[in-house]
Formats: structure tokens, C-alpha cells, sequence
């Protein structure tokens, strides 16, 4: 056996490409599948608007649950009383290849009380997962449901009665609990309110810590009741104020008992702080930390009882606040921080992730700008381009601000999901967003590095007129962007980014207003990326939009939702066990040596093994962005031709394939 040694020296060369590596994925011109909600021979009538994701892996293997509303019928359905009504929450369980595993739906007949006209619904907003003692999954599932006079009954995994078996108003908050074969084992209602007034209360977002069901949301109406002080072990403020409160809760895992309610006062002493009866809180998006800290982003147009700093004041007539709230042996949990973050104009916070260190991502819309709402370190967009725009914003666990940045252009630009994912050395961290654009150029645009991605609504980029926002329509987008506060570092950037859609549109609801949420994004374990939206498109997924991989189900109805899969980590496949979430987990293949290492200029690579046939060397970013061929001349001075700008300092993944094998290895530049 003959060792093979080569130098390799980078060269920028224009007008080359990097292809046939790992097809469909290197570039992300392409994705893996796209899917329509559906449930194979059975006909999808009506429309599905999905808000939620959720990505597990159960006995190894990758699981997504999606939840949302739905008008479809399907022969896997599961009520909880005697008839669909107009619209009713969904909970699908797909597999990591597209195929559905179980649809169920969650809901009752819609009854107007006044009219008696089955013309309301019911809509799941919010998904949580945890392991039972046994390790079976289990999915939690929250949202808003309409009164149903029937008690709820569908079998019990534990003997207790549910916290509230009943209704108590109009348009109740609700709990529910499934395994995951998708038998749903506990219900609960979470509202209140008196007779004859019209309230309405919303279970907006959930998680799970220690076996325990952290739930929040909002209250709203004349006269709240949801506080039953009698049932709860810790109350911090028992004191609903008129408008509209945010309000989290503490379930067991049974749903039958609340160890902890509050309504949202972030006031050291909460009997002291009179907020604006008029004014609305809302918590929209939630996590628990290592420590059982509870994280919150929500929006707010209270001047009284939200931040922790009296210096920290609301800027216009709706501020995005985030908060940390922490454990505390007498009253539950209490406040350690708690801020205001908005412009003189308005925003609106949504979903909120932690990563491995409890630092906090939070995104919204904007319609401030630059002046009143300024971006902090070296990030991708310093102003506001449209009305709104999607805004991103990392504080610390101390609740500093360590980093602000908007993301649109001319158009409207929404911003809900939001999910964080550390590269396999635990060099980098990635940021990624979901929502909705009206733009033409969002990823064109000078402000941004041109990335290869289909155009808005299948329209050529030659054609796009970014001013013309009125005859555009919206189409779905992801965005993953490098932390510049984390690593190696130090400026921000965009890794990856595309539009998903068609030529009808995709949506966050029926009309105009803010009916639902949407779109949201999830990472699985390998590295795999899952974006899902609700759509009027029917054309998803074709040449002319994106692509899309292979198209698992039809699109009926008024809209759909719909889910799709980007393999991200398609270039690191031959590491098999790689967990991205943990670092140093790239290991060096012993079929190949590369030196020196780290590099300045260039470096050798032997290989132990002959050529067999034509050598194929190509070299990725860690998140597998394809960052030019490798052409070795065989001559006495090898080197290499390269497709791109000569490297930045940082980790990349070197590739070689012939016809026996595939080594990948890893590379560090100076």
C-alpha cells in the first residue's frame, strides 16, 4: 500500500461551483422533504394552520410533532365529547422521513352559546415534551378552547381528578397530555371568569422541568377568575388587573394539582404596584433553565409591574419585555430581572430560546427604529428598513443585553421561531429564526452576502421590485446567523438562509389580524432542521419554488400546514453518534492525516489508501456551507484551485471521496 501525500494552497477562482456533494443538500439550494398535513388514503377536505413545533428523539430514533387548528377530518381523530366542531386543535406525529405516524384532534362542537351556530373553534398553540419515569414520551399540548358543557372524559393515566374537569367562561385556556402512540391520557381546563361577561384566557407556551408543567400565557376580560387560590399551593401576585395579564402557572405532571401561580408583576412587592386596568400583558414565549429558573418573552403596553429597573422605562405604545424569574421557598418563584425592550413605536416579542450556558434569544417585530431602538455589537442590520422588521436580541442570564440586531427589508417582516445550535467543536454558535417576509430581496439585498435561495414566490430576482410591497405577497422564511458573542466569533453573520412558499401566499392566520403565530423552527439532535408554516399554496416544493426536495402529500384546502426538513448537517453523515449540542465531538479518521495543524497558508494532507479512481476533495464550513472545490494537480507542486474568498480564521471540514471510500476530517485556520 502506497501513501499518497498533497499540498494543497488556496487560490480565488470566480465562476466555479461546488456540486455533487451529498446532492440536494450542500448548497441548500435544496431540502429534503416537504410535507402537507395529511393522512395517507384518507381525504384532506378543509384547512389546517399550524403553530408549533416539536422535535424528539424516542428509542433513538427522530420524531416531529406539529400542533395548530384544523377544519379536516381524518379516520385517526380522537374527541374528547361528541362532535367536531368548526375548528379544532390538531396534534401530527410525523417520522424523519415525512411519512405520518398519528393525527389526533383535541375539541368540541363550537357551540355559540347565544346563537347555538357550531361557527367557533378550537386551537392548540403551544408543545412541550418530558420522559416518563418508565423513559415513554410524553407531548404536552396547550391552547384555547370554547366552552363545552360536557365534562371531558378520555381515559386517565393517573387517579387524581384534572385540576378543572369544567369551563368557566366563554373561551378557556386548556392543558393536555398524550404517550406517544397519541392516547390522550389527561385534560384540563385553565380559566375563569363570571357569568354573563365574555372572557377569554390562552395557554400561549409550555415547558417541562423536573416532571413538572410549566405553563403561561394570558387573561383577558372585565373580570378574571382564573386564580382559584384555594387549589394552589404559592401565589406571587393573586391580583388580576382588568386589561389583560400575562399570567404562569406550575402543574404536576398529572395536571390535578398547581404548586405556583402568578399573574405577571415583575414589582419586588407586588401588593405595592397598581398597574393600568386598561393595559394587556402577554407571555408568548417560555423556557426553563438548568437551574429551574423560568425565562419569558411577551409584549406588553404596562407602565407599572414589568421591569425590575425603575430607570428601564416602556418606549412606545407596546414594548417587547423579557424576564428571569427564579425559585423561591416561600412564595413559589419571584422576579430577579425583568426588562423592558422596544423603541418609541411598537413591538411585539414572540418565542424565546436558552442555549447550554442559559443565555437568552428572544425575536418579534419592530416598527422603531435605529434611533429609539438601537442594535448593540457587530451585527448584520444596524436600522430598520421596512414597517415592521424582525428583530433578534441576546441577553445574558444577569440580563444584560449582549446583542441586538434587526432582519428585514422595504416590506413586512415577522418574526416567531426562534431556536439556538452550537457547532460540533463547541467553536461557533448558531441562531436561527422563522417568519414571514413581503420581500423580494431580503437575502439579495447589498446589506446582506448573496446566498443561494429561491426567490420570493417563485419570481425572478431580475424582476423583484422590493419597493412594489403591495402586490407581494407573503412568503415563509429561515435565517440562521452566527452569535458574534460566542467563540471565535466576534461579528455576526448569516450561514444559511432561504424563502419558503409558493405563488399563493403563506400566512399566521385567516385574516389579517393577529388570528395565530407561526412560523416556527426546530433543531433534531443531528444537526437535522425542521421549518414549519401554514400556507395557501398549493406549488410548494416545484422547480420554481425551491425545490423542494420530495413532495410527501397534496395540498387541499384554503391553507395547509406545512412542514419541511433541512438536513443541515448532511457533510458530517459519517460520524456516526455525533450529538451537535455537545462539543468536541468531530473526530479525526485515521485514513487521513493532515499537517500542520492548525494551518496559515496551506497544508498536507496523506492518505493511507490509494486513489481508487477520480478523487473528489471539497471543503465546508461546520454547519455545511460548501466553501469551493479542491482540484490537486498531480505535479512535483501540487496545489489547489478554490471557488472562493481566501478563509477566515475558524474550523472547517475537509472531504474526500473516490469510488471505495468517504474521509472526513476536521481543520483549524490561523
Amino acid at each position: 500500500m502506497k501513501n499518497t501525500s498533497i499540498w494543497l494552497r488556496y487560490l480565488s477562482l470566480s465562476g466555479m461551483l461546488c456540486l455533487n456533494i451529498f446532492p440536494a443538500v450542500a448548497q441548500y439550494a435544496e431540502i429534503e422533504w416537504n410535507l402537507y398535513f395529511y393522512e395517507k388514503n384518507v381525504k384532506m377536505a378543509d384547512s389546517e394552520l399550524v403553530e408549533n413545533i416539536l422535535v424528539t428523539t424516542e428509542s433513538n430514533k427522530e420524531y416531529i410533532y406539529i400542533v395548530g387548528r384544523t377544519n379536516s377530518t381524518t379516520s385517526t381523530q380522537q374527541f374528547c365529547n361528541t362532535g367536531l366542531g368548526n375548528g379544532d386543535v390538531f396534534l401530527g406525529k410525523f417520522d424523519a422521513k415525512g411519512k405520518t405516524v398519528w393525527i389526533r384532534y383535541l375539541g368540541g362542537p363550537g357551540l355559540d352559546e347565544d346563537t347555538l351556530v357550531a361557527d367557533k373553534y378550537d386551537w392548540g398553540y403551544a408543545l412541550a415534551y418530558d420522559k416518563a419515569p418508565n423513559g415513554k414520551p410524553r407531548i404536552y399540548v396547550g391552547g384555547t378552547t370554547l366552552k363545552n358543557n360536557s365534562v371531558l372524559n378520555c381515559g386517565q393515566a393517573c387517579t387524581q381528578g384534572v385540576y378543572q374537569p369544567e369551563a368557566a367562561d366563554s373561551w378557556d385556556g386548556f392543558v393536555a397530555k398524550y404517550d406517544g402512540n397519541g392516547n390522550l391520557l389527561r385534560w384540563t381546563y385553565l380559566g375563569g371568569g363570571e357569568a354573563g361577561r365574555t372572557d377569554t384566557d390562552e395557554v400561549l407556551s409550555l415547558d417541562v422541568y423536573d416532571h413538572k408543567v410549566f405553563v403561561s400565557g394570558y387573561a383577558e376580560g372585565p373580570h378574571s377568575t382564573l386564580l382559584q387560590k384555594e387549589k394552589v399551593s404559592k401565589v406571587y401576585d393573586s391580583t388580576y388587573n382588568g386589561g389583560g395579564d400575562a399570567f404562569i402557572a406550575v402543574f404536576d405532571t398529572c395536571l390535578s394539582s398547581m404548586s405556583f401561580f402568578t399573574y405577571y408583576n415583575a414589582s419586588a412587592n407586588p401588593a405595592d404596584t397598581a398597574q393600568d386596568p386598561d393595559a394587556q400583558d402577554r407571555i408568548h414565549g417560555m423556557k426553563i433553565g438548568k437551574d429551574g429558573s423560568v425565562y419569558l418573552n411577551g409584549t406588553t403596553n404596562s407602565d407599572a409591574g414589568i421591569s425590575t429597573n425603575p430607570a428601564n422605562a416602556r418606549g412606545g405604545n407596546l414594548d417587547q419585555f423579557v424576564a428571569r424569574w427564579i425559585p423561591d421557598e416561600t412564595l413559589g418563584y419571584k422576579p430577579l430581572w425583568s426588562i423592558y425592550q422596544g423603541g418609541s413605536n411598537r413591538e411585539r416579542g414572540r418565542m424565546l430560546a436558552l442555549d447550554a450556558d442559559d443565555n437568552v434569544f428572544v425575536t418579534g417585530l419592530t416598527y422603531s427604529d435605529s434611533t429609539t431602538f438601537p442594535t448593540i455589537g457587530n451585527v448584520i442590520q444596524k436600522n430598520n428598513a421596512g414597517d415592521p422588521d424582525a428583530f433578534i436580541t441576546k441577553i445574558d442570564n444577569a440580563g444584560n443585553i449582549k446583542w441586538r440586531t434587526y432582519f428585514g427589508g422595504y416590506g413586512s417582516d415577522i418574526s416567531n421561531g426562534i431556536q439556538t445550535r452550537r457547532s460540533a467543536d463547541g467553536l461557533h454558535q448558531y441562531v436561527a429564526i422563522a417568519g414571514l417576509t413581503k420581500n423580494c430581496d431580503l437575502f439579495t439585498s447589498k446589506q446582506y452576502a448573496p446566498l443561494p435561495v429561491t426567490a420570493l414566490n417563485g419570481a425572478s430576482t431580475e424582476a423583484c421590485n422590493p419597493l412594489d410591497t403591495a402586490n407581494q405577497k407573503n412568503d415563509a422564511f429561515v435565517v440562521l446567523v452566527t452569535d458574534p458573542d460566542y467563540g471565535t466569533d466576534t461579528v455576526m453573520r448569516i450561514s444559511f438562509g432561504t424563502y419558503a412558499g409558493g405563488s399563493k401566499g403563506e400566512t399566521y392566520g385567516p385574516s389579517t389580524e393577529f388570528t395565530g403565530y407561526g412560523p416556527t423552527v426546530a433543531f433534531a439532535k443531528n444537526g437535522n432542521m425542521y421549518l414549519t408554516f401554514s400556507s395557501a399554496s398549493k406549488d410548494i416544493g416545484d422547480a420554481n419554488h425551491g425545490n423542494a426536495g420530495k413532495i410527501k402529500s397534496k395540498f387541499h384546502g384554503e391553507y395547509d400546514a406545512v412542514v419541511q426538513k433541512y438536513p443541515l448537517n448532511a457533510i458530517m453523515k459519517e460520524m456516526q453518534g455525533n450529538d451537535l449540542d455537545a462539543p468536541g465531538d468531530i473526530a479525526t479518521k485515521p485514513l487521513m492525516e493532515v499537517y500542520p495543524m492548525p494551518f496559515d497558508q496551506g497544508f498536507t494532507v496523506k492518505l493511507q489508501e490509494e486513489v481508487a479512481g477520480v478523487a473528489d476533495w471539497k471543503l465546508f464550513s461546520v454547519t455545511g456551507e460548501c466553501m469551493g472545490n479542491i482540484v490537486p494537480h498531480k505535479d512535483d507542486a501540487l496545489h489547489v484551485s478554490y471557488d472562493c474568498a481566501p478563509l477566515r480564521s475558524g474550523v472547517y471540514i475537509l472531504r474526500y471521496a473516490d469510488s471505495k471510500k468517504v474521509i472526513i476530517t476536521k481543520l483549524i485556520k490561523q
